[in-house]
Formats: C-alpha cells, structure tokens, sequence
C-alpha cells in the first residue's frame, strides 16, 4: 500500500465458496453486486408471487447474494445466492459415520488386512446453484463485459451490438443507452465536491462515467445523473483503460475507504505512458440552475476578454466590471481577482472599481479571504495611484521647497571624504568591450507588478514577500522613493504609509535597496541628495512604532537595530555608509528632542556607539569594496593573471570569512593583473620610510625591512608609475597589518599553487608560486608557506620537476630546517595514498 498502512490479515482460514450459473445460455462476463438487503414489503411481495396466497413464508427477509452475469439470452442476468451454509446430504452423513466406525474397530475383528495407506485427496467442493430470477431479454443482443460504479449501485455494459447501457444494478432498470461505441472500454470515476460541506452526510460526491472506444480513438466523460457529454479527448487505438474498483481479499479493516486504490482509472497508452483521467466537480452541476456553472462560464469569457489588448480603455473597464458585477460566488470571485493582478495590462482604475465592488457586495459580519485579499489590494492600488500622481506633479514641475526643519548639517571634512569615495566609485575598467546580447530596459512598473512584491493574505497588515526577485524589488523601490530623493516633497507621503499598513521596517528595506542599487556618476549632486534622503528617513521613523524607536541610553532600538541589520548586509557599502550616517543623524536628532535637561553634559548613548562602530566597519568595507570592483592594470607585469569569481563584498561577508579575509581579497585581487612579487616589496619598503620621514623617527633595524641601498632605482621608477600601489596604498591605510608584503605575497602564493593544481601542465603558475615564496621575508612565515604548499607539490610527484623544485625551496632555509623539512617528508610518505586521495 501506499499509505504504509498496516494490514491486518483475519483470524483463521478463508472459507470460499462456489457458485453456479443457470438458466443463461451464454456468459461472458460477472460482477459481484453483494448482499442484496429487501425490505419487508419486497420480501412478502416475493414470497406471494411465488407461492400465491396460502403460500408460507418466513418471518424476515433472506440475505442474498447479487450477481450480474453478462452475456446472452439474457442478455444481463440477475443471479442470487442465498447466505449460509447448504445442509449436508443425509447419505453423504451416513457414510462418513460408517467409516469413523470402522477405522475404530481392530483389524482382526473386521477380517481387514493392512493396506498401504494412499495419499489423501481433497474433494472438490460442489458449487451452490444460483437462482436467475430474472434479466434484462433481447436475443439479438449479446453483451461482453460489465463494470460496476464505485457504490455498485450502477452498472455499465457494452455489447457487440456497439452500445454502452447504463442500467440500475438492485432494480434492473435500464437508465441510459449510448450507441457507437464498438468495443468499448467502461469506468466509473468519482470526484467530491472540494467546496466543505456542514451537512452531517460529508461533501457532495459526483459520478461521470468514461468510455473509452478504441475504433474511434476517442475518450468520452459523461455525467450519470443528467447523461450530457463533458468532454471528448483523442486517444490511441491501441490503448487501455484500466478501472481498478477492487479492494484487498482476506484482511479485516474497520474503515471502508482505507484501502481505495489512489488511481482508480488510468489510461495506458501504446507507448507506455500511463494517464490519470481528472475531472472538475462542477462539469456535473446543472448549467441552467447552478450559480458556480454559471460564474464558471463568467470568468473563462473574462479570460479570454482579457487576451485580446486591442480594445479602449472605456470598453476595457466597462467589460470587466460587468463580469465582476454578474459573479455570485465567492470561490469565483476570488480566482477572478487573482486573474486581475496577474494581468500586467490592467489599468490600476480598473483593479481598484472591480476590488471596490467586491468589499461592497460582500458580507460585512463574515471576514472571509476575499474580503482581506480585497481590501489589502484597494490599499496597495490607491497607494500606486499616489505614487504615480507625485511623480507626475514632479514632472510637471509642481513642488515646493523644503522646510528647513529637515536639513542636513554634515561637516566638510566628512563630506569631502564621502565625495572621494564617489570619485573611487565612477572609475570606470580600462579594458576592451566584449560583444553581448543586451535586452531591452523593462518599461513602467505595472499594479500587478507592484502588488505581487507584497502579501495580502493577512488582515490588518501588509508584510514584504520574501525571495522577490531583485530587479523587481528595485523597480518597485523606485517607483516608491526616487522623486523623494531627487525632490524634497513629502506631503501626504506619512498619512499615506499609515493608511496603508504597511510595516515600517519594510519600507526601510526597499528604501535601501533603491538607495545602493541606484546608479553613481560624477554628477550627481551628493550633498542633495543625502539631504533629501535624511527627509525621507525622518518621515519614515514617524510612521514606525515610538516604543521600538526610543530605547535608554544604555541600550538599542528594535527598530534602529533591524536597520543597521539591513545596512550591514548590502552588497554595496558605499551607500549604506551614506545611509548608515543619515540614520545616525536621524537617531541623535530624535534623541536630543526627548531629552527633559539640555544643559545637561552630552552622553554617548549605547545608539550612538552602535552607529559609530557601524559606520567606522563601513567606511573600511567600501574603500575595499569600490577599490577591488575594478580591474587592476600594471605595466610591469611578469605573472600569469589569473581569473577570479566576482564576489559582492559585504560586511557580513568580510565578518563571517573571519581573520584574513582582507589579505585573501586583495590578494585574489593582485593576482588578476600579474604584478611583480617584487615590486610589491619595493613597494612596502618605500611605504615605511615615507611614514617614518613623516613622523620624524629613525628606522629600527628589522630583518623584514629591504635595506634603502638594495632597492635598484628603476625598481622605484616601476611602483610610483604604477595606477595599483596607489590603490594597494590607500587599502594599506585602512588595514595596515592584513596587506603587509609578506601576508599579501604568501596569499599569492597560495593562490597560484591552487591555480597549478587545477592545471598542473602549466608550469608558469608554478613558477609564479616559487616567484612569490623567494620575496616573503621572514622565516618563519616562510617556512609555513613552504610547508603548505609543499603538500600539492609532493601529490603531484609524477612529474619528475616538481621533486627538483621542492629541493630547490629547500636550499633557502637554514640547514637545520631542511632536516626537518625532510622529516615532514618522510611521514608524507608513510602517507601518500592520503595525499594522493586529496
């Protein structure tokens, strides 16, 4: 079973029984009706036509067992057989006693002889006669197979005569009769009513009869109760209609459905595809009476009205609110209105008069989900239709300066910085354009488009969808808040987002992803639009809930929390560091206006110290970030470049990768363009002394350092032409001890070795990765590096090259590490089928 349900089979053996036929000249095909259970009446009826009017009855009716036997003259028979036991034969009693009698006598008693015992036989049971008391007569008629309805109250019989009669299987009266179906194939299929019923019986439960003609190679439903076609389908020839109303023999179950066949009806065609035959419940409803038949017929015309995009708007509205109006019920309704917000052709007047009728024709006691999914869509509607209008006012050049309570007061410093972050931003690659398909720019964002980035399912509130795709929450994000930012006019914009329920939070996080996903050029006007978003944002903050805004000084906001969350996570944090001080702004503003003593010294509240950080984690991720975006170039380049996966670089990301993710970013970074390990080195060392002319002091001597003398003067000529180092110089700044020369070459150096393992056959990324191991100074870091790599080396040792390298690498240390170097060697050894795995 399917189910997994365990079958319980019934105690002791199964007592079968044979019946016999008579009375039917032909048979050809039998269905097991069951007990046929008479009332009173029937039964005295029976008794007197029978016997007549002194005849002797019994008490109650006999339990009899109907069978239907197809075949000829009659050409359907109604066979009974009686309940119980047949009584023993009186000779057959007595010869069984006499032999019981003598097996008990001795053997020199009765004058027997031993015989050899022979092997017992099992006598046939004989078969119990059945009685036909009557049938369905036509000599001309021979019938060739029967199948019976789920509930065997109904039977279906074909006949050679071409004809499918669908008849009462208790009464023996004939229904129906369909003609020209040569051979055909019966079935029964039953289909409940998905609609829930309160009635105690359960749901309604409709018939449709299947016949299947393989001359015609056609499939044909019909309704049993008003004998109208459904439909017809084409079918192979050579097909079989398998009708599977059988249940499991010699198991007991207490529940009758428990074990019905999933598919009761399946078509298998000649090719071997088996295909389940699924019928809707309402093609057995009456089309004239029904009020779902009716709505059905309703919403296909709509759906076709709606293919055709030819007609004018007038003629558009007009047709579809008067099939919204004509709608009855509310299963229909709401397929319709999902119909509506499917289609991205739709005029947001038409949604909004056809949603607005649905509320007005509803129930106002009962709350159904029409009614929710319909007032949550006449929010969202009249919300786009405010949008829209705004930003038709903008281009028309209707808006007002803004008030001056809102402007943004950002110190110089802090903004020229921000301005060269931008300029970082806006550089473009300096490299050849590669040929592409380019598709189209999608157009205006439609109200389905608009409303399926939102759940509508819920009373009261409208939450963001989860997992919308993100050029859809873009185009949606910008529609909503770019006029805001490019124009300072907010009016209505509070009492619109109120009035709409939506969640706060929500808007932040569309707010955002407008705001980083926005294109950056050298002319926009920065310092305007800041000033125009910390508006938007003060706007936004007097929508959310004020106890999740405020929090005391010695612990967060909920709601400021969930948004440094967002900011965090942006793949682009550039402008979350420009939104992460707006809301900073936004948060000390709203803190200093709720302070009861102004006079009082200002204390950093843990909000505060919060943003700070944020900002600070910020503003080191977006240098990294807009630097590593392009391509790096270099003149002097003598490594193979290596190709790379783009990675959007995050906070969170920088955060879950841990320690030395900065140095493996740059250093994936460097390997793109081939720089020379040296002059990375080069490069350091004159780092170092323009940092200790400029604070004066005098060099230590350090082992790590490259003497001043040693560097060759065209060297230096090579790193100050070089675009790169001056980028390399400026992540320096930020991350001083990740990007030190000997981290940033022994990354390169790893990622070169993982490039010639992928290929070991090209032996420049080798020779790149021994490149980069000869300039990291220090030992120690060394020989780490060595021994790491080492490992990829020694499980390539089929190629004979690779042994030399290795004893190559070990000349550089001292003589006391290549001992053990050599040890390491040697347990890799004890291992190598290890190795060799990995």
């Amino acid at each position: 079973q399917a189910k997994g349900d365990t079958l319980e089979p019934s105690q002791g053996n199964i007592t079968p029984k044979k019946w016999g036929f008579q009375d039917q000249a032909t048979i050809n095909d039998v269905a097991v009706v069951g007990v046929n259970l008479h009332g009173t009446f029937d039964h005295l009826l029976t008794a007197s036509t029978y016997g007549g009017f002194d005849t002797k009855y019994r008490s109650s009716a006999p339990y009899n067992n109907l069978v239907l036997a197809a075949g000829s003259r009659p050409f359907v028979g109604f066979h009974y057989a009686l309940e119980g036991c047949p009584q023993p034969v009186f000779s057959d009693v007595a010869k069984a006693v006499a032999t019981k009698l003598k097996s008990a006598l001795p053997g020199w008693l009765t004058g027997s002889k031993t015989t050899v015992e022979k092997p017992m036989t099992v006598a046939m049971q004989p078969s119990e006669t059945m009685g036909c008391r009557f049938g369905l007569c036509d000599l001309r008629r021979t019938a060739s197979s029967i199948v019976l309805s789920p509930d065997h109250k109904l039977a279906a019989v074909s006949d050679a005569l071409g004809r499918v009669i669908l008849m009462d299987a208790y009464r023996g009266i004939t229904l129906r009769i369909f003609k020209g179906y040569r051979e055909a194939q019966c079935s029964f299929i039953q289909v409940p009513d998905e609609r829930h019923s309160k009635h105690r019986i359960g749901n309604k439960v409709a018939l449709f009869l299947v016949i299947y003609s393989p001359k015609k190679g056609t499939l044909e439903i019909f309704t049993v109760q008003q004998g109208q076609k459904v439909t017809t389908f084409s079918a192979s020839r050579f097909s079989r209609l398998i009708y599977n109303n059988y249940g499991l023999m010699g198991f007991t179950t207490t529940s009758k459905s428990r074990y019905i066949c999933q598919f009761d009806t399946v078509l298998i065609d000649n090719d071997g595809q088996i295909k389940e035959i699924s019928i809707p419940f309402h093609f057995a409803l009456s089309e004239k009476n029904n009020k779902r038949a009716r709505d059905i017929h309703l919403f296909k015309k709509l759906k076709q009205f709606l293919k055709h995009d030819e007609c004018e708007k007038e003629e558009l509205e007009s047709e579809v609110f008067n099939i919204c109006t004509e709608l009855k019920t509310t299963e229909l309704k709401m397929q319709t209105l999902e119909l509506l917000l499917a289609d991205k052709n739709l005029p947001a007047e038409v949604i909004l008069k056809c949603v607005q009728y649905f509320l007005e024709d509803s129930n106002e006691t009962e709350v159904d989900n029409l009614k929710i999914v319909s007032e949550n869509v006449r929010l969202l509607i009249s919300f786009y239709v405010f949008t829209k209008n705004q930003e038709l006012d903008l281009k028309n050049g209707n808006s007002e300066e803004e008030s001056e309570e809102t402007k943004l007061n950002l110190e110089t410093k802090q903004l020229g910085n921000l301005q060269k972050f931008l300029d970082l931003s806006t550089i473009k690659d300096q490299q050849p354009t590669e040929l592409k398909v380019d598709f189209l720019e999608a157009g205006e964002l439609s109200p389905s488009e608009f409303i399926s980035v939102f759940d509508v399912n819920h009373q009261g509130i409208i939450n963001l969808k989860q997992n919308v795709d993100d050029s859809l929450l873009f185009r949606t994000s910008e529609l909503i808040f770019k006029k805001y930012v490019q124009n300072p006019k907010l009016d209505g914009l509070a009492e619109q987002i109120q009035t709409n329920k939506m969640k706060t939070k929500d808007l932040f996080y569309l707010l955002i992803q407008y705001w980083v996903n926005r294109p950056l050029n050298n002319n926009i006007n920065l310092e305007l639009e800041m000033n125009n978003l910390f508006s938007l944002i003060s706007v936004l903050v007097k929508t959310a809930n004020h106890e999740d805004v405020m929090a005391d000084y010695n612990s967060t906001s909920k709601f400021w929390g969930g948004v440094r969350e967002i900011l965090a996570n942006s793949s682009k944090p550039f402008p979350a560091l420009t939104a992460a001080i707006l809301c900073k702004n936004v948060s000390e503003k709203i803190e200093a206006s709720t302070s009861l003593d102004e006079e009082n010294i200002e204390i950093l509240s843990q909000e505060s110290i919060e943003w700070t950080l944020l900002i600070g984690k910020l503003e080191d991720v977006s240098l990294l970030n807009i630097i590593l975006s392009n391509k790096p170039t270099a003149k002097y380049a003598n490594l193979p470049k290596l190709k790379h996966e783009h990675i959007d670089i995050s906070l969170k990301y920088i955060l879950e990768k841990g320690k030395g993710s900065v140095s493996e970013l740059v250093a994936r970074w460097l390997t793109r363009c081939g720089i020379d390990p040296e002059n990375i080195v080069v490069n350091d060392a004159l780092l170092k002394k323009s940092q200790e002319e400029d604070s004066s002091k005098s060099s230590e001597g350090d082992d790590d350092d490259l003497p001043e003398q040693d560097i060759m003067p065209h060297k230096i000529e090579e790193v100050q032409s070089e675009q790169v180092f001056e980028h390399l110089n400026l992540l320096r700044s930020q991350f001083p001890y990740s990007l030190e020369a000997s981290v940033i070459l022994t990354n390169m150096c790893w990622e070169y070795a993982l490039a010639w393992q992928k290929d070991i056959e090209n032996l420049a990324n080798l020779e790149a990765c021994i490149k980069c191991l000869t300039h990291i100074s220090g030992d120690c870091l060394k020989r780490d590096c060595v021994s790491k790599t080492l490992v990829y080396l020694i499980i390539k040792w089929r190629y004979f090259w690779a042994l030399q390298q290795i004893f190559w690498i070990l000349t550089w240390m001292q003589f006391s590490k290549v001992l053990e170097f050599l040890s390491r060697l040697f347990i890799l050894n004890q291992f190598g089928k290890t190795a060799r795995n990995l």
